[in-house]
């Protein structure tokens, strides 16, 4: 018997879920076929290497992506992050040239 794919689309009012990891996706309209990776805090933390008091101290001061709140859980657009990231190794390169 095969498995069934498990749908990652909201249908019926439902969160989409990453496959990935489980963290819900949001959707960014029916005129598009693939939700928004987001990822939660403890991704960020070991991925990216910050504690929990560095991301909310970096949000603060606005130089970290804000979170967006997800049934009282917070969560960071994962394409946010990238351009983040992308943000920081450009400045390095401009501070080196």
């Amino acid at each position: 018997m095969q498995k069934q794919k498990k749908d990652v689309l909201p249908s019926n009012n439902h969160e989409a879920i990453c496959e990935t990891c489980s963290a819900p996706m949001a959707s960014i309209g029916p005129e598009f076929e693939q939700p928004i990776p987001m990822v939660d805090r403890k991704y960020i933390e070991k991925n990216l290497n910050l504690s929990r008091s560095s991301i909310y101290r970096k949000m603060a001061k606005q130089t970290f992506p804000e979170s967006v709140k997800v049934d009282n859980r917070a969560f960071w657009l994962l394409s946010e992050l990238v351009a983040w990231q992308q943000g920081i190794i450009a400045e390095r390169q401009k501070n080196h040239e």
